[in-house]
């Protein structure tokens, strides 16, 4: 599960964010001196600097060279013509079936084996997402509000959740599920589980009536 995990979203996030404009895989392919690729793997080893069981930058470096030489076909940025539709799907397409094929089952150790060469690949196609999406300056703040809301939505469900006369904030669900709990780490686990069935919109929306930043709901919307 781990390694399809790892597949589909590697080689899906890196479609998506370059058709989205957000990683410059057309940059990175091109094989004169190339400063963007050399300032993507810098931003790697400087985030995973201290992880000592990070593969080695040359071994990294030689896998992405190998996955762009053999598949990747277009040296401008995503237009969404025909052709560049055709040369992306034949990129992930041969990843997907790349990758699928680098698994070996052992039925009588009970045991799989990944590629070790194709571990590399897929670990480096993971970091794309890391430094040109995850890490972007551009999303920095929202990041950050995102962060205090989370962290703010914790803290006051948590104090409300030790006191049954302030259990109201929680849906009748909830209310049920923590009478069933006795300690605290119990009922903060049952907060997190909240909070992690939110959707993004209402997470924000909850956020806002905590802190007063939106107008409470009229009484109208209360009882359609």
């Amino acid at each position: 599960m781990d390694w399809a995990d790892d597949v589909t979203y590697s080689v899906h996030d890196l479609e998506d964010f370059f058709r989205a404009g957000k990683i410059p895989v057309h940059s990175l392919a091109r094989t004169s001196d190339n400063l963007e690729r050399r300032r993507f793997f810098d931003d790697v080893y400087r985030r995973r600097a201290n992880n000592k069981e990070f593969p080695k930058r040359a071994a990294l470096e030689e896998a992405f060279e190998n996955i762009l030489g053999m598949f990747w076909r277009i040296y401008e940025p995503y237009s969404g013509t025909k052709d560049h539709r055709s040369r992306l799907r034949y990129f992930t397409s041969q990843l997907i079936e790349r990758y699928v094929n680098g698994v070996t089952l052992d039925m009588k150790q009970k045991t799989v084996t990944i590629n070790p060469e194709y571990a590399k690949e897929v670990t480096i196609l993971k970091e794309l997402t890391w430094t040109y999406v995850i890490e972007a300056p551009s999303l920095a703040l929202q990041r950050e509000g995102q962060r205090q809301t989370i962290t703010r939505l914790f803290e006051v469900y948590s104090e409300a959740s030790e006191s049954k006369s302030t259990w109201s904030v929680f849906a009748p669900y909830y209310r049920e599920e923590l009478e069933a709990v006795a300690t605290t780490s119990q009922r903060k686990r049952l907060v997190a589980d909240l909070i992690a069935g939110m959707t993004e919109p209402q997470a924000i929306e909850e956020y806002r009536q905590i802190t007063g930043a939106g107008p409470p709901p009229s009484l109208y919307e209360i009882v359609r």
